[in-house]
């Protein structure tokens, strides 16, 4: 399956986003634009393809909803400084092509310093902090913020690391939900942000999940063959060869 609905009018999809059919609004989070100059800064050599990778992946929800609107959820840039000139570039032609036939809303995040200065120049508004939409609030999660209604909300960088018995791994990058509390945590869409696993993790980065366990929340992992349901992290752990949390 391509996408699930998860609340109503809302679907996680297998694109790195979730669609919010109702606004006809995409809601995605974690670019980390610039991620590949800090890499050579620290001695990291990689081909360039950040930018050529995003773009495919934007090109691929473009055409599959036609939206009329992005809300990205913080950290659209990497870098805490001001940007280089070539990933300067980047940003804004990031922000051209989201705006190409949408309008576009950026919420700041913990790595978006400066961003104001490059989105003013394309007249993109920023929230500080959070956005209410509908019954929904919107957080890049580094920050604790008053909740209304449903939490969606980034920063994570969720993924899944599966293992089998002879120590082969496959990882994918997933959304987390938690249905007694309504929140919903998206992927990176940043093709050079790995993840972090849930399955091994026993607490969250953001202060808004301060007081939850992270094996309550439900995993919907991005693959290949589309989005797969692999339920509570706690099953996962059931089943998931060698885990032990008193090793973490």
């Amino acid at each position: 399956m391509n996408s699930i609905e998860i609340h109503e009018g809302l679907f996680l999809t297998s694109d790195y986003c979730a669609w919010y059919e109702k606004e006809r609004t995409v809601l995605i989070s974690d670019f980390h634009l610039g991620y590949e100059s800090v890499l050579r800064e620290d001695g990291i050599s990689l081909p360039t393809f950040q930018k050529d990778n995003l773009l495919d992946r934007l090109a691929n929800i473009k055409n599959r909803y036609d939206p009329d609107s992005f809300i990205v959820i913080g950290d659209f840039k990497h870098d805490f400084g001001r940007a280089e000139s070539q990933v300067f570039n980047e940003l804004l032609d990031i922000m051209d092509y989201l705006m190409e036939d949408s309008s576009l809303v950026m919420i700041k995040g913990n790595h978006d310093n400066f961003l104001k200065n490059y989105a003013n120049l394309k007249g993109v508004p920023i929230y500080e902090e959070m956005m209410i939409l509908d019954d929904m609030t919107l957080t890049h999660g580094h920050r604790d913020v008053s909740v209304k209604g449903h939490l969606i909300m980034g920063h994570e960088h969720p993924a899944i690391e599966i293992k089998d018995e002879v120590g082969s791994t496959l990882k994918y990058s997933c959304f987390l939900y938690h249905p007694e509390r309504k929140i919903i945590v998206l992927p990176a869409i940043d093709p050079l942000s790995e993840g972090r696993d849930v399955i091994a993790s026993e607490s969250f980065f953001s202060k808004n999940l301060d007081d939850l366990d992270p094996s309550d929340f439900h995993v919907y992992a991005i693959s290949e063959n589309g989005l797969l349901d692999f339920h509570r992290i706690k099953d996962l752990r059931k089943i998931q060869p060698h885990f032990d949390s008193s090793t973490l």
